[in-house]
């Protein structure tokens, strides 16, 4: 999921999308996996604080006996990017 955060015009908020995450499995081959990302975001004197979660289900098989397999997946992320002279034109932003 691509963020210009030059366009985060509140100054705290929050936002949702979906992301397909390509993996490779052993068994099945490349899978798609659609991923749920929800955002909360909020913004001070340059800096941008994101915290985020992921959230998926995987689809596959068993390698051993080929039955069916669901597996929930999710993770939890932050972010902060900072508005620095780091970035490729003056005022943009740079994540650390």
């Amino acid at each position: 999921m691509k963020l210009d955060v030059r366009e985060l015009v509140e100054s705290s908020g929050r936002f949702a999308g979906e992301e397909a995450v390509t993996i490779v499995d052993p068994v099945a081959g490349e899978i798609a996996v659609p991923c749920r990302v929800e955002v909360e975001y909020r913004h001070s004197h340059g800096t941008v604080y994101l915290n985020g979660t992921v959230a998926a289900t995987l689809l596959t098989q068993c390698h051993r006996c080929l039955d069916p397999v669901r597996r929930d997946l999710s993770g939890d992320f932050e972010f902060i990017v900072r508005r620095g002279e780091h970035g490729d034109e003056a005022g943009d932003y740079v994540t650390t």
